[in-house]
């Protein structure tokens, strides 16, 4: 049984996978304004606009990205981004 407390995040963009990791919580910036997504969210599509990208991993340590534009997807697999740049702020 999938744990109902998590869910994959997947980040690419043209040339590379950014992220590919099991989360609890993400927030991003979209042309609608700021989405937060939790485990088992409904499912939604989107344009993200330039920006940081907040996600929460499974140590509940807070992550940030820098992300360029792009689309995400919600569905009962997970959230997908595909963005046209995307670099892990340290």
């Amino acid at each position: 049984m999938k744990d109902k407390r998590s869910y994959r995040l997947e980040l690419v963009t043209p040339e590379k996978t950014v992220l590919n990791e099991e989360i609890i919580f993400v927030v991003i910036k979209s042309g609608a304004g700021p989405v937060g997504i939790m485990p088992e969210h409904a499912p939604l599509l989107g344009t993200v606009d330039t920006g940081i990208l907040t996600y929460r991993d499974l140590e509940k340590q807070d992550r940030r990205v820098n992300v360029g534009p792009g689309f995400f997807m919600v569905s009962s697999d997970g959230v997908s981004i595909v963005a046209r740049s995307a670099e892990l702020v340290s």
